[in-house]
């Protein structure tokens, strides 16, 4: 912990790995507006249907749940506020998958990122 925010190095230790799947990391860009995926776990990949690692989020690829994933990255970035939230991919005709996501404050170096574990039913 650094400041009462997980660090990265923390997440590398090996009490985490098994649950490396189910991590997503984003990190705001373009004067806080979008989010890029810095890690995206292989359950995400599985569920969501494609890898996202090195990707921005944008309303092509989220439609209307952008600002409200951009909310809360932003309330774990900027105000190192822990959130809740859950849904389904029925927007991606995926209604089959519920998710519930945790959003945490993130430290990676001298980056402050958002930390998302996310399972799907």
């Amino acid at each position: 912990m650094v400041g009462g925010v997980l660090d990265f190095k923390t997440l590398q230790e090996q009490r985490y790995m098994r649950f490396w799947a189910h991590f997503c990391i984003v990190q705001l860009v373009n004067d806080e507006q979008d989010c890029e995926v810095v890690y995206w776990g292989t359950a995400l990949m599985n569920n969501y249907g494609k890898e996202m690692t090195g990707k921005i989020f944008d309303h092509g690829e989220l439609g209307n749940e952008k600002d409200t994933l951009l909310k809360d990255y932003f309330e774990a970035i900027e105000r190192n506020e822990v959130s809740f939230a859950h849904g389904n991919l029925d927007w991606k005709e995926r209604g089959f998958s519920a998710w519930n996501r945790v959003c945490l404050p993130l430290q990676k170096g001298n980056k402050k990122c958002c930390l998302s574990v996310v399972a799907f039913s």
